[in-house]
């Protein structure tokens, strides 16, 4: 079943809802709500045994994918979108054309150090990484998180496999750009694509994190010195050791 998203008629009267799981998926738009102070209410929909708890997100998803964003204007005219990269993409250029009292840092997360929104080949990349973070990477990760989580059984052994199965994913995929710059789309800053991804390397590093790795990946471990100092981040991983 699918269902066309809508567009809203322009008006400056209306609501903005984000519908999300209360698992690590959400972290990333948890921080970039508050990083950028938008006008967003983050809603946390809960599994019931008979579907979700939600009445709003039933009636307006009916897909029931998380992600999923709902603008409702004061005439009753809503646009609605699913998936994780398209929404994060939008919530920034929506912060970006309304000139937002921070838009110099949704220019960052969306462009890269230039400060510029045509940098086109920046924009395109970290929405590339966007993706694999969550086509790819996340489910490498998939059995760490849902350990983490209590979706599943507590299981050390498989934890430490998951964890260390990731991170190997990520070196082999990431290793070859943090070799040759800082960060995974722009040389000097990280945008968005560096907070995506270092939602599922955090949930490895308890359980996969080793001397070993560290020294044969010295290029990813700066990597994530620098990105888990970053303000973006600083609130829902703290103390990150490595």
């Amino acid at each position: 079943y699918y269902r066309k998203p809508q567009k809203y008629k322009h008006t400056t009267n209306m609501t903005a809802k984000l519908f999300l799981l209360p698992v690590s998926r959400s972290v990333l738009f948890t921080n970039l709500v508050k990083y950028l102070d938008l006008d967003v209410e983050l809603v946390y929909v809960n599994k019931t045994d008979s579907g979700y708890d939600n009445k709003e997100f039933i009636d307006n998803f009916p897909l029931k994918k998380f992600p999923s964003y709902l603008e409702t204007s004061s005439d009753g005219d809503v646009f609605t979108l699913t998936e994780m990269t398209a929404i994060a993409n939008y919530l920034i250029e929506k912060a970006i054309s309304e000139k937002i009292p921070k838009v110099d840092k949704a220019v960052q997360l969306g462009y890269g150090s230039k400060d510029t929104t045509t940098d086109y080949k920046t924009h395109n990349d970290i929405l590339r990484w966007l993706s694999f973070v969550t086509s790819e990477y996340i489910p490498q990760t998939a059995d760490v998180m849902l350990i983490t989580f209590g979706v599943k059984e507590k299981d050390d052994e498989l934890a430490e496999k998951s964890s260390k199965n990731s991170l190997e994913y990520f070196a082999k995929f990431a290793g070859k750009t943090l070799k040759h710059q800082k960060f995974l789309a722009d040389p000097d800053v990280p945008t968005l694509a560096d907070f995506a991804a270092a939602i599922p390397f955090f949930y490895s590093l308890n359980f996969g994190l080793t001397d070993e790795y560290k020294s044969k990946h010295p290029e990813i471990v700066a990597w994530a010195k620098e990105v888990f100092s970053s303000d973006f981040v600083a609130d829902s991983f703290k103390d990150v050791s490595l």
